[in-house]
């Protein structure tokens, strides 16, 4: 594990999600196994090259904690594996005892959250956790609204513009100032999550590097 050694991870990150983790010297990549795959018996994996700035996405749940579900009530969402470590390593002081960390990757869909919800019965907190970007945020508002039941919530983005449409309703903005809050009072729909955004980078990853 000396490249995650490397690029800023401890190795006590490293020993949490140690068990999704495979590296490969011939052949220069990390794999992530996944403890949970969606619609599938068996693991799931995702394959990193480490020159590679962009991951490739999957849908997994990856619980840090070995807790039955019943013991599970906060989830963080997050876009990438590597995202979601860094996040762990650098909010040391939350306490992550009874959390799910869920990845979707870039195209999350409802099924994911009806399957979520179902499998844990006693969440209570939400907390979006995607890259401080224009699709980041595109990722908390679908997010949101998927947590809240609404699948029915269309996208279009056409010189910069951002167009919304939820039943009858839209709401055009400036992709420059898109946020989950916006979108919650322009459409008047309670969309009651907490987001975590890097202040000093897009991603925590891109923060963890940076500060290495």
């Amino acid at each position: 594990m000396n490249f995650l050694n490397n690029i800023g991870f401890t190795n006590n990150t490293i020993s949490i999600f140690g068990d999704s983790i495979i590296y490969d010297n011939e052949l220069n990549k990390i794999y992530f196994t996944y403890h949970k795959a969606f619609f599938e018996p068996n693991f799931k994996n995702e394959m990193l090259s480490i020159t590679r700035e962009r991951f490739i996405p999957a849908d997994f749940f990856n619980l840090i904690n070995p807790l039955e579900s019943a013991f599970i009530y906060e989830v963080y969402f997050f876009n990438s594996f590597l995202d979601a470590m860094a996040f762990y390593q650098i909010k040391k002081n939350i306490s992550f005892n009874h959390a799910l960390f869920v990845v979707t990757g870039n195209n999350p869909k409802f099924s994911y959250i009806q399957y979520l919800k179902k499998d844990y019965t006693n969440l209570k907190k939400f907390y979006l956790v995607y890259p401080n970007s224009f699709y980041g945020k595109m990722l908390d508002i679908k997010i949101a609204c998927y947590l809240k039941g609404i699948n029915n919530v269309s996208f279009i983005l056409k010189d910069n513009i951002l167009t919304v449409y939820y039943n009858s309703q839209s709401v055009s903005i400036n992709r420059n100032y898109v946020t989950l809050s916006m979108i919650r009072k322009a459409l008047n729909i309670t969309l009651p999550y907490k987001t975590f955004k890097s202040k000093i980078a897009k991603s925590y990853f891109e923060e963890l590097i940076l500060n290495k």
